[in-house]
């Protein structure tokens, strides 16, 4: 049977050590966490364009649909008349 032992080994290092590991794992690291927030910002900024996009559909179709129902007050409208009513070259992508 194969027996594996493991040894600890403890360093005892000065300051100066310690300060240029800091600043070489600094320069190491600073330039992919720059790169990360430069791409989480891209990120946020294309999520809120969506948004205001949906935000701005959201408004659209409540317009439409408060016309709609001024037009036809008995309802039992569809998408298909919605459709209609938004004329063919208006086509607001309800299906």
């Amino acid at each position: 049977m194969t027996q594996i032992s493991f040894e600890q080994v403890f360093l005892l290092i000065d300051e100066g050590t310690v300060r240029r590991y800091k600043a070489d794992l600094t320069d190491e690291i600073e330039p992919q966490i720059n790169e990360l927030l430069e791409r989480a910002e891209k990120g946020i900024k294309v999520l809120l364009r969506k948004e205001s996009l949906l935000q701005t559909k959201v408004g659209l179709l409540t317009y439409i649909n408060m016309n709609f129902i001024k037009v036809n007050p008995g309802g039992g409208g569809t998408s298909s008349t919605i459709k209609t009513c938004a004329g063919p070259d208006r086509n607001i992508g309800i299906q």
